[in-house]
């Protein structure tokens, strides 16, 4: 599919539905990003041990939160009367997979950024499917998750990365309007990547 295609249907499945999509987004953002309160305030310098918390009970979080977002864009991209607020947190039976695969990605990033930039983009393209993954096969290891990822993004990696660049309007003019624009920008965007990868998983499954 094009990525016009990807965005088009993306729309499509939102309709009717972007309320409930903005509230799970919004929702997933906060417990993601609550960790990364700046560290130059003076409440937070009085706070260090509840920053520290925070960034630990970010870093627990993050997997099965993340793996619940794209249980509930799966849900909305194939039946989206099946899509429940609850799939953002029906992911924590996978707890212990998804904190390690979580781990493994970002130390396989940080470590590619700092040996070059070009190699921690490169790592987490190839590891981008990986949660997708292990929500439809739970049965899977997290390690077989991150070898399935490596091995649907061979030749996929340049197209998701403009995919993702092509959002780089949006981007701007969610800045633009002091963070506004997030609140449609952020549903758009991971429907259509949840798009991407049903699309690529398609396309290996025909290839078997």
């Amino acid at each position: 599919m094009t990525r016009a295609v990807l965005k088009s249907n993306a729309k499509q499945q939102l309709k009717g539905k972007w309320g409930l999509a903005i509230i799970v987004c919004i929702i997933y953002t906060f417990i993601t990003q609550a960790s990364t309160a700046s560290t130059s305030s003076t409440l937070v310098q009085e706070t260090d041990k509840i920053v520290m918390t925070l960034n630990i009970v970010g870093w627990l979080l993050y997997g099965p939160i993340t793996a619940g977002l794209a249980k509930f864009t799966l849900n909305l991209a194939r039946d989206k009367e099946s899509a429940k607020f609850s799939d953002l947190f029906s992911q924590f039976k996978l707890f212990f997979k998804l904190l390690l695969m979580t781990i493994v990605i970002n130390l396989a990033v940080v470590l590619g950024t700092m040996l070059l930039i070009v190699p921690g983009i490169i790592l987490a393209l190839m590891f981008s499917q990986s949660y997708y993954i292990l929500v439809e096969n739970p049965e899977l290891s997290f390690v077989e998750c991150l070898s399935r990822s490596a091995s649907m993004m061979k030749g996929h990696k340049m197209e998701l990365f403009i995919l993702e660049l092509s959002f780089l309007g949006w981007f701007i003019l969610s800045i633009i309007s002091f963070g506004i624009g997030f609140i449609w920008y952020m549903p758009y965007y991971e429907m259509t990547v949840t798009n991407f990868y049903l699309n690529l998983n398609k396309k290996e499954t025909l290839d078997i």
